[in-house]
């Protein structure tokens, strides 16, 4: 039996992830990665990955958490705050430079 935790409940909403994908992940998993007590079930799906850390007590697997990895080159959108620091910041540096 599969063991859903609060908190991996909390996670699959916070983080974007459906239920489907995430139990598909513990079900048929691409790839185990092993750890001691607990296990790490990963996914892969067109664009990401979908990881559930689980542990084995007894007959059950008990997900404690979940998340969502990119796959491929991640692309990082700067906004407009960000921008705005980095052009100052740019600037200051030529001016202690005497650019």
């Amino acid at each position: 039996m599969i063991v859903w935790t609060n908190h991996a409940k909390e996670r699959l909403h916070q983080r974007g992830i459906s239920f489907p994908e995430a139990d598909q992940t513990v079900r048929f998993p691409s790839q185990i990665i092993e750890g001691g007590a607990s296990r790490k079930f990963i996914k892969n799906f067109s664009s990401y990955s979908i990881v559930v850390a689980v542990k084995k007590e007894g007959n059950d697997w008990i997900v404690a958490s979940t998340w969502k990895k990119p796959t491929g080159p991640v692309h990082y959108q700067q906004n407009l705050l960000e921008k705005l620091i980095r052009y100052c910041l740019d600037g200051l540096e030529e001016l202690i430079r005497g650019k």
